[in-house]
């Protein structure tokens, strides 16, 4: 009697979750998408969903989204959650008049794999993150974007932004926008670290405007390349506060500029790296500090600068 009782219960809880769940939510660990796909159907591999958007809307906390082939006429991505999107197998191409991805989530995880993403506006990025605990993108190209390729906002607390084996290439051209833009204001923070990416022919290659926050923030720059931009390969001004800029195992040349700093907060480290043919190699105004582990190639710029302080090694 008592079992029948508590499976008469058991039953009638589970009418009524589902009777209150939404028609088509899934927690899926793995969504599909494909371009013979349906926004109908439960984005799984027997019958994928045809957006990114509905797979994200299937896929559970922390899930991975995948591609069953080439895909075309996608539409923007806006993630809120960690989640996973790897179409390495089959790359996607994105290019609309808004920003391509869009990253707002908060403590949340998000790695996007496989991916070709252009803004067609003037001045909207092809990505924007706004908030995560941790964003990674890999092998991904970004390029010809009316505005930056990528652009870093957050207003509150630390994004930490991770830049794999991609290329941003040709950005900003006509609207003099970087390649990447980081602008945190209010008290956030964020850390930048790239790693084998190629940044090639943008307006600037990588801008950092640290003025508007009071926490501290960090570049790393390592086994990669800034070449041939418009204006300055890098372009940093915190103001007072605390920006560090690590650079290792890179190149810098054929830029116009190369890196120019700005701000008693603002300190560089340069090891290993190749800075050369550009115009002006390094330059440091209002405090900002410039220095080298006298293990790198300098020259051949129209003015290489004064030699840089020595970091001591450790």
């Amino acid at each position: 009697m008592k079992a029948r009782l508590v499976a008469a219960v058991a039953a009638s809880l589970l009418a009524t979750t589902l009777a209150a769940s939404p028609a088509g939510a899934q927690t899926n660990i793995t969504s599909w998408v494909s371009n013979g796909g349906d926004n109908a159907n439960p984005c799984s591999f027997d019958e994928p969903c045809a957006s990114f958007g509905r797979a994200l809307d299937t896929v559970s906390v922390g899930g991975t989204i995948r591609c069953l082939d080439t895909l075309n006429s996608q539409s923007a991505i806006t993630v809120t959650k960690s989640a996973t999107i790897d179409c390495t197998e089959h790359p996607v191409v994105i290019r609309v008049g808004a920003s391509t991805l869009t990253i707002n989530a908060p403590d949340g995880i998000v790695m996007l794999r496989g991916f070709s993403l252009g803004s067609l506006s003037p001045n909207t990025p092809s990505v924007r993150v706004t908030q995560a605990a941790a964003a990674h993108l890999d092998n991904v190209l970004i390029r010809d974007s009316g505005g930056p390729g990528i652009l870093v906002v957050p207003t509150a607390g630390l994004v930490r932004l991770y830049i794999g084996n991609s290329i941003v290439a040709r950005n900003g051209i006509v609207n003099a926008n970087p390649g990447i833009r980081i602008a945190p204001t209010g008290a956030a923070s964020v850390q930048l670290v790239l790693h084998n990416v190629e940044m090639v022919g943008n307006y600037r290659g990588i801008e950092v405007a640290a003025t508007g926050t009071t926490a501290g923030n960090s570049l790393t720059i390592r086994n990669s390349m800034i070449v041939g931009s418009i204006e300055n390969a890098i372009n940093a001004d915190s103001g007072a506060n605390a920006l560090n800029i690590m650079i290792e195992e890179s190149t810098i040349t054929n830029n116009v500029r190369g890196i120019i700093v700005s701000g008693a907060g603002t300190s560089i480290r340069v090891g290993r790296s190749n800075i050369s043919s550009n115009g002006t190699a390094f330059f440091a105004a209002a405090g900002a500090t410039i220095r080298s582990y006298r293990n790198n190639q300098i020259n051949l710029n129209s003015s290489n600068g004064t030699p840089l302080p020595q970091e001591t090694l450790q």
